[in-house]
């Protein structure tokens, strides 16, 4: 029979074969369809699960056991569905061959019902042809479906012998675990504490976060707006700068063309002859000359070419040359300009 040693393998055999391996095993699933051979295939179960002589390994007997398993389940079926089931609880790990063990050792509905529930959750497939095979066993008599499980039975037994099924801890290990759940509760306790506190603290900081971040963000903006204060007037004084540098570039140049002029008109005045010219000339006099010595124009000239002297000395004399000059510039050529028109007007009659 199965070894103490072998336990824990012979287990993960049970455990990982499929429903679809389980049918195939010694012809399990045809002989149900057709329900011949039934009787004979208990017999090899027993043989291989009873077996003195190690014939048969540890997959035979993990098949053998679970098809055992699904025939006194099926036979039971009525006390696995009972409607009145009891709490339960198991210790430590659970696996298949346990359920079925634990099933088997209760002695009442209501606390199989508990198990085989268990069972159901965690072994749907199973389970579903555990039903199909309880439909098939109704016309069966119960005490001939009965003896078709006892060598399962027997082997049950055998399993009890060497591995006892745990019956839970006891009062002192309960006692041990409940203090320790106390200690585990009362950590916990402690732990959320000190997590609300930290959490009430980390808030407290995120709010003055928050306000730290608004006063930046108004800082921000203040900035930005003196900014844009700065950069407008910097373009404004880079704006005044160059106006500044146009108006000095036109003051040089006025100055350049007044001495030009003051040059030919005295250049002018030494060749007629008698054009009083000396440090500093009299309009009044010049305004007595011969028009065309004063405009620079032959005897006899055209009405075009005074029209065209006098728009020279406009543009030469005009108050926009003197806006950057002082105040005596412009009254000169406002007065030079006046002595020119007259001569242009006297030159027309």
């Amino acid at each position: 029979m199965l070894a103490e040693d072998d336990y824990s393998a012979f287990c993960a055999f049970v455990e990982n074969q499929s429903l679809r391996h389980l049918r195939r095993y010694l012809d399990y699933g045809k002989r149900v369809r057709n329900g011949e051979g039934l009787r004979e295939l208990q017999q090899w179960l027993g043989r291989i699960l009873l077996d003195q002589d190690n014939i048969y390994g540890l997959e035979d007997k993990a098949s053998a056991f679970e098809i055992g398993a699904c025939e006194w389940l099926a036979v039971h079926w009525d006390e696995l569905n009972h409607p009145d089931a009891d709490p339960v609880t198991i210790a430590g790990p659970v696996d298949k061959v346990l359920l079925v063990r634990l099933i088997a050792s209760q002695t009442t509905g209501p606390q199989r019902a508990a198990l085989a529930q268990l069972f159901r959750e965690r072994y749907g497939r199973t389970w579903s042809w555990v039903g199909e095979r309880a439909t098939q066993l109704e016309s069966v008599d119960v005490i001939e479906g009965q003896s078709s499980t006892e060598l399962f039975t027997r082997f049950l037994e055998h399993l009890d012998n060497f591995v006892p099924i745990s019956n839970g801890p006891s009062s002192a290990e309960i006692e041990t675990q409940l203090e320790q759940a106390q200690e585990r509760e009362e950590r916990l306790r402690r732990e959320v504490a000190a997590t609300t506190h930290r959490a009430e603290r980390a808030a407290t900081r995120v709010e003055g976060l928050q306000q730290e971040l608004s006063q930046a963000r108004r800082s921000t903006r203040e900035e930005g707006e003196l900014s844009e204060r700065l950069r407008e007037e910097r373009s404004r004084r880079i704006k005044l700068e160059r106006q500044a540098r146009d108006g000095a570039q036109e003051l040089e140049r006025l100055k350049s063309e007044y001495l030009k002029l003051d040059s030919r008109l005295r250049e002018s005045a030494h060749r007629e002859g008698g054009l009083p010219m000396g440090e500093l000339v009299e309009i009044a006099q010049l305004a007595q000359l011969d028009p065309q010595k004063l405009l620079g124009l032959s005897a006899g000239a055209t009405p075009e070419e005074v029209a065209q002297a006098r728009r020279r000395f406009a543009a030469a004399f005009h108050s926009d040359r003197t806006s950057q000059l002082p105040d005596w510039v412009g009254e000169l050529f406002d007065q030079l300009l006046g002595a020119v028109n007259a001569a242009c007007d006297r030159s027309h009659r």
